[in-house]
């Protein structure tokens, strides 16, 4: 098995939250880790072989990761003007050999922080899309879910919230055989130059016709970093002590 992970993006709404540049979201410290550094241990672990694809002060993320043999990096020269759709095609020769080595994919945002608890859970759906939702997390989340039967038919910021099932928590799981339908989807969407889109608007604009089945993360923890309160949630969440000065 193959995992991918979107850390090529500046984190503009976390730059707000600051008056000094940071450091990409996903190299944030927790105690003696990083939030990356984290999940590529949890890859390792279990036997999956982790791609990450950066941007962003990629020197930074590298050194970061620099410990690990396992990681093959990618390189998105164009983060500043493409979303997650661009660094994810950039991939697409790995995502490929999977498909011909009989692997499945995950896919994930590299500034999720989560645990074995959620990967297992991931791991023993054998539906041939899955993404992981949180239903706990209707009210405040960023981006939602409206199921029925357990599938997305609904997705978006926007969605009121009596159309919510879930929030959304940004991993996602491709079984083999369904690789080849979604990289041809991704080729369409980016030769419609739709270079505007997330990695996941891949599995969305095809959910009509290859549903997308969702897992409940029920109430397990994870948190996705888009602004400080994020981070310091996972630090809580350790027992770590904030790191306020960060955001001066």
């Amino acid at each position: 098995m193959r995992a991918f992970f979107m850390a090529a993006g500046v984190g503009s709404r976390l730059i707000k939250d600051s008056k000094v540049e940071l450091p990409p979201k996903s190299t944030l410290k927790i105690g003696h880790d990083t939030i990356i550094g984290h999940t590529v241990r949890m890859m390792d672990s279990h036997g999956i072989k982790p791609y990450v694809i950066d941007g962003y002060r990629y020197d930074v993320l590298e050194w970061v990761l620099s410990e690990f043999h396992t990681v093959n990096f990618f390189r998105n020269p164009f983060f500043r003007v493409t979303n997650s759709i661009g660094s994810l095609w950039i991939a697409r020769s790995a995502i490929a050999e999977a498909a011909k080595t009989g692997e499945d994919v995950i896919m994930a945002n590299a500034d999720v922080f989560w645990g074995e608890d959620i990967l297992d859970r991931l791991l023993s759906c054998d539906a041939p899309a899955v993404m992981l939702g949180d239903k706990t997390r209707c009210e405040d989340g960023d981006y939602f879910f409206h199921l029925d039967d357990g599938k997305i038919t609904e997705y978006g910021k926007e969605m009121t919230s009596d159309r919510r099932s879930c929030e959304y928590v940004g991993i996602a799981k491709i079984k083999n055989n369904a690789i080849p339908m979604f990289l041809e989807a991704l080729e369409k969407l980016i030769w419609d130059e739709c270079y505007n889109m997330w990695w996941e608007d891949v599995l969305y604009r095809s959910c009509d016709k290859h549903p997308i089945d969702v897992i409940d993360v029920d109430g397990a923890f994870w948190a996705e970093v888009d602004y400080a309160e994020d981070y310091h949630r996972i630090l809580n969440h350790l027992g770590l002590p904030n790191v306020e000065s960060m955001f001066k």
